[in-house]
Order: C-alpha cells, then sequence, then structure tokens
C-alpha cells in the first residue's frame, strides 16, 4: 500500500526511518478543561492509544498507555498478536504485534511501571509518564520519525522545535482553526458555506446572547469553541433548541460552573450530518480522501460511521467546493476533517478525526481485494463495541470474524482490540441493516 501519512497527520523527521505511533485523544480537546468539566476525569486518562494499532508496521515504535497491574503487558501483546494475525489474513499488512518496539506508558511521571511480566516480551518496555513523554524519549534517540496524529505546539516543543519554522508556524495555524469560534469566523469571511455561527465569551453579560441571538422558527446548537467528541454540545433532543431553550442551557452552564470560556450557538441545520477529511495544500487545491456518514448516540456523542462508494460519489462535489475556499482560506498544508449537511460546513477539524480508519483502509483496497478477494462497497466504523479480554485471548474474536466472513460476506477488522475497554472496529461490505455487525456482537457476548 502507499506509505505516505498525510491523510493522518505530519510525519516528522527523516521519512526514511521507521515511525512513532502514538494517538492521544486528549490532544484533539482544544480546550482541555472541558474534559473535567464535562466528564469528570483528567485528560491523560483518555489517552490510550490502543486504537492507533492499524496505523503500524511491524517495524514502527508502537507507543500505549494501559493501566499499570502485573499482567497489563502480556494483555497488551496478546491484543496485538490477535489483532496482527487478523489484518495479515485479510489484508496482507504488517503491523506491530509484541516483537515488535512497544513502550508501555504509565501515564504520568509519579506512576512507577509494575515489575517485568511472564508474558512481557524484551521489545516490550514501560516508561514512566504520557505519552508525550514517551514520543519524545524515542525521538531523542535518533531512531525514527513521529507520526504527529495531532501536530500542535505542545508536541513540538517535546520535540524541541523553535518557534520560527515552517512546522512551528502551521502548529499556530492549527491551533487557531481548533478553536471552532475562530475558524467558522475565517471560513465565512471567505466564502465558505457556513451555517451561520454567533460566538460569545464567558465573560461576556448573559443578556448578551438574547440580545444577539434571533427568536422565531430557527433552531440552535449550542457548542464549547474547543471541545471535540461531542462533548458539551447541546441539541435539545437533537431536534435543535430554539432561542429560549438555548438561553435556558447557557445559563445552567454558567450557574452550575460549567460554561466554556469561549463557546458559539450555530443554527440548526436539517438533515444527515457527514464527515470528510481531505489534505488542504495551502493555495486553494485540496485532495478528499473520504466523505463518510456520522452516527451519534442519544448524547449527541459520535459512536461511528458509514462509508460508501455511492454515497462519496454523492457528496464529493460539494466538499470539493468547500475543500478549495477553506484551503485558500487556511494559506498553509493541513490535515482537516469537516462536518457538514450537504455541503454547508458546521465544524472544522485540522487534524486527523475518529473516522481516519475509512481513508487508512481506502489505501489498502488493493491489498484487500488480494488477500480477500473481495472490492471494497462499504465501511462500518464502530467506536464503541464491547470486546472482552477473554474473547481476544480465547481466539473467540478471530472465530467471530471468520463466521460472519462465511455468513455475510463481511470482513471484520477491528482498529485496535482493547484489553481493558471498548473496541474500534471496522466492518468492510456490510449490508444496508449492519446485519455482519450485530451478528459479531452476537457471538461475543
Amino acid at each position: 500500500m502507499p506509505d505516505n501519512t498525510d491523510h493522518l497527520g505530519e510525519l516528522i523527521g527523516d521519512t526514511a526511518l521507521r515511525r512513532i505511533v502514538a494517538l492521544g485523544t486528549s490532544a484533539v480537546f482544544r480546550d482541555q478543561t472541558l474534559i473535567r468539566k464535562y466528564w469528570d476525569t483528567d485528560a491523560a486518562h483518555l489517552d490510550s492509544g490502543v486504537q492507533a494499532h492499524l496505523y503500524t508496521r511491524a517495524e514502527d515504535i508502537f507507543v500505549a498507555r494501559i493501566p499499570v497491574d502485573g499482567d497489563a503487558a502480556e494483555r497488551l501483546a496478546v491484543a496485538l498478536d490477535v489483532n496482527h494475525e487478523i489484518w495479515r489474513r485479510f489484508t496482507g499488512a504488517d503491523l506491530a504485534s509484541s516483537t515488535s518496539r512497544v513502550v508501555m506508558a504509565t501515564g504520568s511521571a509519579d506512576v512507577a511501571p509494575p515489575p517485568r511480566s511472564t508474558g512481557q516480551s524484551a521489545s516490550m518496555t514501560w516508561l514512566r509518564g504520557g505519552l508525550n513523554d514517551a514520543v519524545a524519549a524515542e525521538w531523542r534517540d535518533g531512531v525514527a520519525a513521529v507520526l504527529a496524529f495531532v501536530p500542535d505546539a505542545e508536541l513540538l516543543a517535546r520535540l524541541g522545535f523553535d518557534a520560527d519554522t515552517d512546522m512551528s508556524r502551521r502548529a499556530t495555524v492549527l491551533a487557531r482553526l481548533m478553536d471552532k469560534n475562530h475558524a467558522m469566523d475565517l471560513l465565512a469571511a471567505n466564502g465558505v458555506a457556513c451555517a451561520r455561527t454567533y460566538n460569545f465569551e464567558a465573560s461576556e453579560p448573559p443578556l448578551t446572547l438574547l440580545d444577539r441571538l434571533p427568536g422565531g422558527p430557527q433552531r440552535y446548537v449550542v457548542k464549547p469553541a474547543g471541545g471535540a467528541a461531542g462533548i458539551g454540545v447541546f441539541t435539545d433532543g437533537g431536534a435543535g433548541a430554539n432561542q429560549a431553550a438555548a438561553i435556558r442551557h447557557v445559563a445552567e452552564l454558567r450557574a452550575a460552573g460549567k460554561l466554556p470560556e469561549r463557546f458559539q450557538v450555530q443554527e440548526f441545520l436539517h438533515g444527515p450530518v457527514s464527515g470528510a477529511s481531505m489534505w488542504l495544500d495551502g493555495r486553494g487545491g485540496c485532495r478528499v480522501f473520504e466523505i463518510h456518514q456520522q452516527l451519534f448516540n442519544e448524547a449527541g456523542r459520535f459512536v461511528g460511521a458509514r462509508w460508501s462508494r455511492a454515497g462519496q460519489a454523492a457528496q464529493e462535489a460539494d466538499v470539493l467546493r468547500a475543500g478549495r475556499a477553506m484551503s485558500a482560506a487556511v494559506g498553509h498544508r493541513l490535515l482537516v476533517g469537516i462536518d457538514h449537511v450537504s455541503g454547508v460546513v458546521l465544524e472544522v477539524n485540522p487534524r486527523v478525526t475518529a473516522a481516519a480508519p475509512i481513508a487508512h483502509l481506502l489505501r489498502y483496497a488493493a491489498d484487500v481485494e488480494a488477500a480477500a478477494g473481495v472490492g471494497i462497497e462499504r465501511i462500518d466504523l464502530d467506536t464503541t463495541m464491547a470486546i472482552p479480554y477473554t474473547a481476544i485471548a480465547s481466539g473467540a474474536v478471530a472465530a467471530a470474524g471468520e463466521a460472519v466472513r462465511a455468513r455475510f460476506g463481511t470482513l471484520v477488522l477491528p482498529q485496535g482490540l482493547n484489553p481493558w475497554g471498548n473496541s474500534r472496529v471496522v466492518f468492510v461490505n456490510d449490508d444496508q441493516a449492519r446485519s455482519a455487525r450485530a451478528a459479531f456482537a452476537r457471538r461475543l457476548e
């Protein structure tokens, strides 16, 4: 498959070297105080990194933050090896395994690693600290390039970049675009079709909201400016809030001490929400990687996506139009994801998004056809699939995948098998009712 990584982020360093792969979920939040306000946890607790397993190669350095206990290394080794074999068999990909260089971060410099376990191979080592601590330590050894999923200023500082470099200047642009208030202002001012958006600061008097927000039949969505993953998004049951409900919600957040420092109230657009990922060249050109339908749970949180060849073809002209206007407006090379309704942009995410497995798998299309004998027509991504460790270790995951393939012709490819929580799984060529996904889940219950 093609070895370029622009659909995932920046490859920093000598591209001929192996890669350091560490995907921290918390990095997608511009305002990390939201994690504590809404989810009552620390940012580091979101950073597993296991979901990045499908982006590795056998020679890469894979970094994950895992629980610090006696058999954690053994569990991770088993999960990596099971997933390695699944991808090798059905795509020909040679992902990292327990014999690859694997760094297990404890999550904090204050947390000591456990003693070496019997299931821990010589290539698997513990590091006291978080994901970026491990990345920086491996980077200093000069043996690998960094696959930067979110190449922000914090990571670049860890790697020793000063402010007067092209990479650092692009990180500044990325930081500004990760603020949804600034991003929507920039796009609207440069001719990108956007949902009408009203930007606010928590320090503004409460009556400002009433003064600026039109009433009447218009419905609204309330969003934190620095959020991600649906955190803090209010749609009043998914139908959009009227003026009174939006104002009341902001007042309730203020009273509870949860009102973000910067937030926005955006017009609610009726219709299915789609996502797209693309590469902007900064000169008015863009390359679309994929366009997908987004799936949300009752709380408005992203839980999956569906891509189809026909669906992408139907929306590509609208997305290209938006992407070219964004490229000219941003003026820098950048990986960007957008949420949109019929080409009207709701928000921009200048980084890898949760739907990245779709673009990644499409790059394996020829390998999948050669290894499994199927062309990719549809891809379903489930980000919250419960797969217990007992099923991973016993062979039940592999067996369930075999059974589903025999019955439905659907390939089941875990993005990464998480022995401690939900896993993310890709289904290739499931039907409209997601019958193969349902059958796979039943076999693991």
